[in-house]
């Protein structure tokens, strides 16, 4: 979906950027410890929709066409992953208000 939405090697870096980064606080507020970290890490990795990450780079008919062609787990996913990116302060789509 990012490459087809024309995103550059420099925006595929900062994509990455923000996922390691958002890996990090997440495993920082999970209390686990570090030991732990690779179990932790391939759990979360699961439970996240890595676009999420990247969805405020992306132009309105982009995210609209990938929400679109989701299935109904997917979109669940994609929300929960939208709600974790801006908790943890990685970015905020336009638009994307998070509920309490």
């Amino acid at each position: 979906m990012l490459k087809e939405a024309g995103n550059s090697s420099t925006k595929d870096a900062a994509i990455l950027e923000r996922l390691r980064i958002a890996q990090a606080r997440a495993f920082e507020l999970s209390g686990e410890d570090e030991h732990d970290f690779l179990n932790w890490l391939a759990a979360w990795s699961l439970e996240q929709d890595p676009v999420a990450y990247a969805f405020d780079l992306l132009g309105q008919q982009d995210r609209q066409r990938y929400f679109d062609s989701l299935s109904a787990a997917e979109k669940t996913r994609l929300v929960a992953s939208l709600n974790t990116a801006h908790k943890l302060g990685i970015c905020s789509p336009p638009g994307w208000r998070v509920s309490e």
